[in-house]
């Protein structure tokens, strides 16, 4: 990771966490070695964990990102383009504490056995025209691989349609954005598979 000015904070309570929090601007997460362009790269990034209040065995943690660039197109949403306005996410994982064993060889396994979700409680995302907003969990399987479902919500499902379609607003895009109320989706994982 590289930037200017990145800070991080942690606050104990006893041996528990009680807040971690990193900020940053113009940082790039790339393996050693990458260049300017490649990896994720962040205007700015602010990430900041705690215990959930409702369950001091879950962790709250919120990402507000500005200025997301991918160092290459998403297969399938190309015409999206490789920069993200904002990323913002509220995310509540269960059973986190099985995440920090110092004796566990695989934390991501152990969290996985425990039962441990992610449970998106606020996702906000502006790439390109898509405006969409999620709700939803998710968890690892037996391989390590994603399974759950996210109800994403597009503000203007028109403008989606037509940007990766090609762009332009020509008549298939715009009879089946109406056709079709694709205002929400629902995107179900198993297997690692999207669908």
């Amino acid at each position: 990771m590289t930037g200017a000015n990145p800070h991080a904070s942690l606050r104990l309570e006893g041996e528990r966490l009680a807040r971690l929090s990193f900020v940053g601007e113009g940082l790039q997460f790339a393996p050693p070695g990458a260049g300017p362009d490649e990896g994720l790269r962040f205007s700015t990034l602010a990430v900041h964990v705690r215990p959930d209040a409702r369950n001091d065995a879950d962790w709250q943690v919120a990402v507000q990102g500005a200025g997301v660039s991918l160092s290459a197109p998403v297969r399938g949403f190309e015409s999206l383009g490789q920069g993200l306005d904002t990323l913002n996410l509220g995310v509540v994982f269960t059973k986190a504490e099985a995440l920090t064993s110092a004796d566990a060889p695989d934390p991501l396994a152990l969290w996985r056995q425990a039962g441990g979700e992610a449970r998106f409680e606020t996702a906000e995302i502006t790439w390109g025209p898509a405006q969409a907003t999620a709700l939803g969990t998710v968890r690892l399987d037996a391989q390590a691989r994603l399974e759950g479902t996210l109800d994403v919500r597009l503000e203007d499902a028109r403008a989606f349609l037509a940007s990766i379609a090609g762009g332009g607003d020509d008549p298939f895009t715009s009879l089946l954005a109406g056709a079709l109320d694709i205002s929400v989706v629902t995107l179900t994982a198993q297997g690692g598979t999207l669908f």
